[in-house]
């Protein structure tokens, strides 16, 4: 219990330091951005209130997906595009949300993932997954790169799908993995966080 108590400290930090930007719980090396909000509801021509340049908010979405970026204290970037990617949502606070390719199969079906970054970067590859990294990086983890510099992506895919869909969930936090295999996802911090 103790255990879960100190974990819900950190999530609670965290989540203030990216949303109203505690000096002392953002790292040091943070760029400065305006703020900016930018939305793509899978026409893959945003609407942004505020800075929609590299140095704010910027979402692109394509097909049947959603992207948000939001950026109050540094660039945010929320990414679903790609043949093949449908019913993906991406959400970006401070961070960078999106997907890793399978560059041996660029047209990667990825479907029905949401993806949340918080002053941190999300990427996913596969099916029926939530990733939800707070000052963490999170990734699918890479298996192979080819001699050609191509790049091979352990997939995700739902813990079941009969007799319902129960998608598969990655957490993490200030750089610890809270939740998902740690033979499909790779999870590292940066920023820094206090409890």
């Amino acid at each position: 219990m103790f255990k879960e108590v100190s974990i819900r400290r950190i999530v609670v930090g965290s989540t203030l330091a990216a949303g109203v930007g505690m000096a002392g719980m953002i790292g040091a090396g943070t760029a400065s951005a305006l703020p900016g909000i930018s939305y793509d509801g899978g026409q893959g021509d945003p609407i942004g209130i505020g800075d929609n340049s590299a140095n704010g908010a910027r979402a692109n979405a394509s097909g049947d997906n959603k992207a948000l970026a939001i950026s109050i204290f540094r660039p945010a970037t929320a990414t679903a595009v790609g043949q093949n990617r449908s019913g993906n949502t991406m959400f970006a606070l401070d961070g960078t949300a999106g997907f890793v390719k399978n560059q041996t199969e660029p047209y990667t079906a990825d479907h029905d993932n949401t993806v949340m970054a918080i002053n941190g970067t999300a990427m996913a590859h596969g099916e029926w997954t939530n990733t939800f990294a707070v000052g963490s990086k999170v990734s699918s983890k890479l298996l192979v790169t080819n001699t050609d510099g191509s790049q091979v992506f352990a997939p995700s895919q739902a813990l079941a799908t009969f007799p319902i869909i129960v998608p598969n969930t990655v957490i993490a936090v200030c750089g610890q993995r809270l939740a998902g295999s740690q033979d499909i996802f790779e999870t590292s911090g940066n920023v820094t966080c206090v409890s």
